[in-house]
C-alpha cells in the first residue's frame, strides 16, 4: 500500500510532467506555424513573377486607377470586384468604407501586389501593376494591416524593420513621440534597444493592445512611404482611443496619398473623397458633408455609429467618475 507522502509525491510528479509536455506541445506547434510563415514569406521572395525585378519602376506620387478590375478567389464562382472602376489621385486621402464584406481587404490586397485582377488591369501612373518592378514598389508603400504582427526583435528594428546597427535611432525616436510611446519605451532599461516579447529575451516587454498599435503607427512614420494604406487599423480601440489615432494618422499623412479603409467612420471627416462599398460595388461617393446631404447608407451608417460613440462615451465618463467618487 502506498503511503500518502509517496501518493502525492507522484501525483505532483505527473502533474509537472503533464504541464511540461503541454508546454512542449504548444512550442512545437508555433514551431511548425513558424516554420510554415518561412517557407511562404521565402517562397514569396524568390517568386521572380511577383517580385518582377525587371519591371518598370513607378515615379512618385502615385495617380492609381481601376480599371473594369473583377476579382474572384480561387475555386470560388463569386466576384468579390466586378468591373469595378476608381481614380486615387495623387495626394489625395480616399476612405473606402462599408460593412464587413463589401470588398474592402481584396481592394487593398490587389492595390499592394498582393493580389492579382482576375480581369482588367490597375494602372500606376499609367503603367500597369503587373509590369512593376514590386521590390521597388513595395518600398514606396506603407501598409497597416488590422492584424498586428510584431517580431521578438528590439523595438528600435521593429519599428525600422533594420538590424540595430543600421537604423537611424534619432528617426526611431521621433517615430515614438508621433506615436506618444516616447515616455514609456524610454523609461525601460535598455529604452529602444528592449526586445518585445520574451521570445528571445526574459526581460522582454509585451505591449498592450492599443500600445502595439501605435507601434505600427511608428513603423508607418519611420517609412515615410509615398502611400499609406491603412486596414482597419484601428478595430480593436475603444471609440475615444479611435479618434485620437487618427488624428495622429491624419498629422503624419499631410501631403501624402492615404487609403483609410474601415467600416467605422470615424476616418472619413478629414478624408478628402469617400467611397462606399456594397457587395463590390460604389454605392454612394463624395466627401463627408455631400453624403451626409445625400441621406443615403453612409449618412444611416454615420447616424448610428455617431450615437454608439456618444453612448459609449458617456459610460466611460460615468465610469471614471464613479471610481473618483
Amino acid at each position: 500500500m502506498i503511503e500518502m507522502s509517496s501518493f502525492v509525491l507522484y501525483i505532483g510528479i505527473v502533474i509537472s510532467y503533464g504541464k511540461r509536455f503541454t508546454a512542449l506541445t504548444a512550442e512545437i506547434a508555433k514551431l511548425h506555424s513558424n516554420l510554415d510563415l518561412t517557407k511562404r514569406t521565402y517562397e514569396f521572395e524568390m517568386d521572380k513573377n511577383v517580385i518582377n525585378q525587371d519591371g518598370k519602376k513607378a515615379s512618385t506620387p502615385f495617380d492609381i486607377i481601376f480599371e473594369n478590375v473583377s476579382f474572384q478567389y480561387p475555386d470560388s464562382e463569386k466576384y468579390v470586384l466586378k468591373n469595378f472602376n476608381l481614380h486615387f489621385t495623387a495626394g489625395e486621402k480616399l476612405a473606402l468604407v462599408g460593412v464587413n464584406g463589401a470588398g474592402k481587404t481584396t481592394i487593398v490586397k490587389l492595390l499592394s501586389g498582393l493580389y492579382t485582377p482576375t480581369s482588367g488591369r490597375i494602372l500606376v501612373n499609367g503603367i500597369d501593376l503587373k509590369e512593376i518592378n514590386k521590390e521597388d514598389y513595395f518600398g514606396k508603400l506603407g501598409i497597416v494591416f488590422q492584424e498586428i504582427d510584431l517580431f521578438s526583435m528590439t523595438i528600435g528594428e521593429n519599428i525600422s524593420c533594420m538590424h540595430e546597427e543600421d537604423y537611424d535611432e534619432n528617426r526611431v525616436q521621433e517615430a515614438l513621440r508621433i506615436s506618444k510611446l516616447d515616455t514609456i519605451v524610454n523609461q525601460l532599461p535598455k529604452g529602444i534597444h528592449s526586445y518585445i516579447n520574451t521570445d528571445l529575451s526574459p526581460d522582454g516587454i509585451n505591449f498592450s493592445g492599443g500600445q502595439q498599435q501605435r507601434l505600427l503607427l511608428a513603423k508607418a512614420y519611420y517609412k515615410n512611404p509615398s502611400l499609406l494604406i491603412l486596414d482597419e487599423p484601428t478595430a480593436a480601440l475603444d471609440a475615444l482611443a479611435e479618434k485620437d489615432m487618427y488624428e495622429e494618422y491624419k498629422e503624419i499623412t499631410k501631403g501624402k496619398s492615404a487609403l483609410f479603409i474601415s467600416h467605422r467612420l470615424a476616418s472619413t471627416r478629414f478624408c478628402d473623397n469617400i467611397v462606399f462599398l456594397e457587395n463590390g460595388e460604389i454605392i454612394e461617393q463624395g466627401t463627408h458633408e455631400q453624403l451626409m446631404k445625400l441621406n443615403g447608407k453612409y449618412a444611416e451608417m454615420f447616424d448610428v455609429q455617431a450615437k454608439y460613440y456618444k453612448e459609449e462615451e458617456q459610460d466611460e465618463t460615468q465610469a471614471i467618475l464613479s471610481t473618483n467618487a
